[in-house]
């Protein structure tokens, strides 16, 4: 039986980022949930690598699937002089 429509196929990745600002806006879902990817500016390092819609689920190991989106960025921002970051997403694959 083919899967049905409504039921997308996730996948975690983990993305890793530069020191200093990644140029990505992340979002709370208006039902909740985790913070997802709502926009990514040009100059972003991670373009290519994460993509909207992305929901972030972890990051360097720490579980964010509870926090609001302005925690998770001040989470990544107070990380931004670390060599790398880990940044673990959930992405809906086709």
């Amino acid at each position: 039986a083919a899967p049905s429509p409504n039921a997308a196929a996730e996948t975690s990745l983990d993305i890793i980022a530069p020191p200093g600002k990644l140029g990505v806006v992340v979002d709370t879902p208006p039902g909740g949930g985790a913070a997802h990817v709502s926009d990514i500016k040009d100059e972003s390092p991670l373009r290519g690598k994460i993509k909207l819609g992305d929901r972030i689920t972890a990051v360097d190991g720490e579980d964010v699937r509870g926090l609001k989106a302005i925690h998770v960025s001040m989470l990544l921002g107070s990380k931004s002089r670390n060599p790398q970051r880990r940044i673990t997403v959930s992405r809906e694959v086709d």
